[in-house]
């Protein structure tokens, strides 16, 4: 194929975000053809988002900062400006990590025929469109479904369907497997690899190997903003599947807490949203000081409504929370954040200061504001936040917004803020969403030290294999019912 048939070309291309002293990728040149299931291989913030979103505009038209280089998108070339995105849109979907970041309108259905309606593609074709993407997304019951309904997983699945139903020739997916259940997973896969060979063009990243879809034809692999390594591959089922380990670290059986009381009891809880849908069955567990216990199951079966209830985010349903002996089913929310944290599927929800060691430290300022010592207060908050956020390696990105890290660096800094809180118990929502195994390490490695100072942590997680060397035991909620 000759060279001015290249689909997506990128010459030399370098980006800068706006305040940032260094490269987010740097003198990458690439040709993509039309018609190549191309996978974007690297750790967490090496590049890989940057560079998918300058292939659609949005980077640098919406995000402003500093490029030198040529971006070509079928013929066009890219200048940067804002209006882009909006040309090339029905040319190239685009799915986001993030499926709040794209999910816009309310009810499943109005979300999906929001694009099409927008491109003028008539009703009865916009209907065809809807059935087919719900049944290839298997969410063919949820159609009436208001998004904010939905689990996580679920989300991701309405957020693909939406890009599918303007049925553009370029695909690209910014690891959207992440958030899904092994199931789920594959499904993506089988789909993406279906699209494929229907002639569209698919472009994905990975952070991490078993992320990487079947089907994959050629892999790019980036690390701090450069491309390594650019190959075609035949079979990716022989690319080897990387597993966290940790050396020298003794996992404590569950015998250690027989004869412990509980931090926290379960008993028969269960939860009935007003539109009818079933969130939770009855569910009984407990849960002790210094475990670190995860919570798995697939997409949908009741995992964020059993945390939504723990939390008192949802209005107590039938059943029973205990904290260290008392009934704490009908206590507020804010009675609980005295001694419950919460770090989010999606951590940017909970983000509410303009840096990252203001978003570090700000509860502890909160704590302390009203002490009559609150000058070497703040000093010591500081250094608390300066200690943590080394350890986590976001200190050289302390002046940035929260909102301009990746994903993977913004769980971090949602895992070192709760940290400072000094919680009894710690939920911990997806934490290896979007994670490389370096992130992961970080993560657990801060569980493992808040566990030995007796905090009690919740991982609520699809991704047991992931975990597994990391966790004292695993509760599995199938059919909205935990197996121990």
């Amino acid at each position: 194929m000759t060279r001015e048939h290249a689909l997506i070309e990128c010459d030399g291309v370098t980006y800068t975000y706006d305040g940032e002293a260094h490269p987010a990728i740097r003198k990458v040149s690439l040709r993509i053809q039309q018609g190549e299931f191309v996978t974007i291989y690297g750790p967490n913030g090496s590049g890989k988002s940057t560079l998918c979103q300058m292939m659609n505009g949005l980077i640098p038209g919406q995000m402003g900062g500093q490029m030198q280089g040529k971006i070509t998108v079928q013929d066009y070339e890219l200048q940067g400006d804002p209006a882009e995105v909006h040309q090339l849109s029905p040319k190239i979907g685009f799915v986001f990590q993030d499926p709040d970041a794209q999910l816009v309108v309310g009810k499943v259905e109005d979300e999906l025929a929001f694009a099409p309606e927008n491109l003028r593609v008539a009703r009865a074709e916009i209907i065809r469109r809807l059935d087919e993407t719900l049944r290839q997304v298997a969410m063919e019951d949820y159609r009436d479904r208001h998004v904010h309904q939905l689990s996580g997983g679920q989300k991701q699945r309405i957020a693909i369907a939406s890009v599918l139903t303007m049925n553009t020739p370029v695909l690209i997916l910014d690891d959207v497997t992440s958030s899904l259940d092994t199931d789920g997973k594959q499904s993506i896969f089988r789909l993406l690899h279906a699209l494929h060979e229907q002639g569209v063009t698919c472009i994905v990243t990975a952070s991490r190997s078993d992320a990487i879809p079947l089907g994959t034809t050629r892999l790019i692999t980036m690390e701090s903003g450069e491309i390594q390594s650019d190959e075609s591959i035949t079979n990716v089922e022989q690319l080897p599947v990387l597993a966290p380990f940790r050396q020298n670290v003794k996992v404590e059986h569950p015998m250690r807490f027989i004869g412990v009381e509980p931090i926290i009891e379960v008993r028969e809880l269960t939860y009935r949203y007003p539109n009818g849908h079933i969130g939770l069955r009855p569910t009984s567990f407990d849960l002790f000081p210094g475990e670190i216990a995860a919570l798995t199951g697939p997409n949908g079966c009741g995992k964020s409504t059993l945390t939504k209830l723990l939390m008192g985010l949802l209005p107590a349903g039938k059943g029973m929370i205990r904290m260290q002996g008392e009934d704490i089913s009908k206590s507020s929310i804010y009675d609980r954040a005295k001694w419950l944290s919460y770090v989010h599927q999606q951590p940017e929800q909970q983000f509410i200061a303009n840096t990252v060691m203001e978003e570090c430290i700000y509860s502890l300022r909160m704590k302390q504001e009203h002490r009559s010592d609150a000058t070497s207060n703040q000093r010591h908050i500081l250094e608390q936040g300066k200690q943590i956020l080394e350890r986590i390696g976001l200190y050289e990105k302390r002046d940035r917004h929260p909102f301009e890290l990746s994903q993977g660096e913004k769980r971090l800094l949602s895992v070192a803020s709760t940290w400072l809180t000094n919680p009894k118990l710690l939920i911990l929502d997806e934490p290896t969403s979007g994670q490389d195994l370096a992130n992961t390490k970080r993560i657990f490695e801060c569980c493992m030290e808040m566990a030995d100072q007796w905090v009690s942590i919740l991982v609520v997680t699809h991704d047991q294999q992931w975990i597994e060397s990391w966790v004292t035991r695993t509760m599995q909620l199938n059919s909205s019912v935990v197996k121990k």
